[in-house]
C-alpha cells in the first residue's frame, strides 16, 4: 500500500499553458498532498482562482481552488521583470492547502464533478441544471425541496453561489444519488 501521506512544497516559475492543471491537480490528487504551493503565474488566472462568488472572474476553478485552500497574491509583476517580457501581468501566488476545507468537501471526485457539471450550464438556473442531470430520477419539486433544505433559491445561478453553498449543495447530491453526478452525461 501507498502512503497517503505524502506532504511536500511546490515553488515554481509556471509556463502559463500549464499552470492551471499544475496547480489544480497537485490540489486534488489523491496520494500526494501539497502544503504549501507557489507559483509565478499570468495575473488572470491568479484574479481567477480567488475571485469571490458573482465577480466575473468566478468560475469552477475558483470554487475547486478556494474549496482546498487560501488564496492569496503575494505580489503582481511587470512584464519588464522577465526576459523575453510577456504580454501579459503575472502574479506570485501563494496556496495553503487545508485539511478541514479537504474533509468537509467529503469525496473529492464528486465535488470536482458536481462543481464542473454545475458550470457547464453557468448561466441557467440551479433547479433547471439540476433537474437536467438527473432528470429521469427526480422532478422539479424534487430539485425545490433539496435546495429548500439547503437554503438556496431555485433560481440562482452557479456563479452567485459561494464555495461553502457548492460544498453542501454537492454533499446533499452525493447523499440523494450516490454514484456519478449527473449519471452518464
Amino acid at each position: 500500500a501507498v502512503s497517503t501521506d505524502r506532504r511536500f512544497k511546490l515553488v515554481a516559475n509556471l509556463p502559463y499553458n500549464v499552470a492551471t492543471p499544475v496547480l489544480s491537480n497537485l490540489l486534488v490528487h489523491p496520494e500526494f498532498r501539497p502544503a504549501l504551493l507557489v507559483a509565478t503565474i499570468q495575473l488572470e488566472l491568479a484574479e481567477r482562482l480567488r475571485a469571490p462568488a458573482s465577480a466575473s472572474a468566478y468560475g469552477g476553478l475558483s470554487i475547486l481552488v478556494q474549496a482546498l485552500a487560501d488564496v492569496e497574491i503575494v505580489r503582481t509583476l511587470s512584464p519588464k521583470v522577465f526576459w523575453p517580457q510577456p504580454k501579459v501581468e503575472s502574479a506570485i501566488i501563494k496556496l495553503t492547502p487545508r485539511a478541514e476545507l479537504r474533509a468537509a468537501v467529503g469525496d473529492l471526485p464528486w465535488f470536482h464533478d458536481v462543481v464542473r457539471k454545475v458550470f457547464l450550464h453557468r448561466r441557467k438556473n440551479l433547479r433547471g441544471v439540476l433537474h437536467t442531470l438527473w432528470k429521469d430520477e427526480w422532478t422539479k419539486p424534487d430539485v425545490d425541496e433539496l435546495l429548500g433544505g439547503l437554503g438556496l433559491d431555485g433560481s440562482i445561478r452557479a456563479e452567485a453561489m459561494d464555495v461553502e453553498e457548492f460544498v453542501g449543495l454537492a454533499a446533499a447530491l452525493k447523499a440523494r444519488f450516490g454514484g456519478p453526478a449527473g449519471g452518464s452525461q
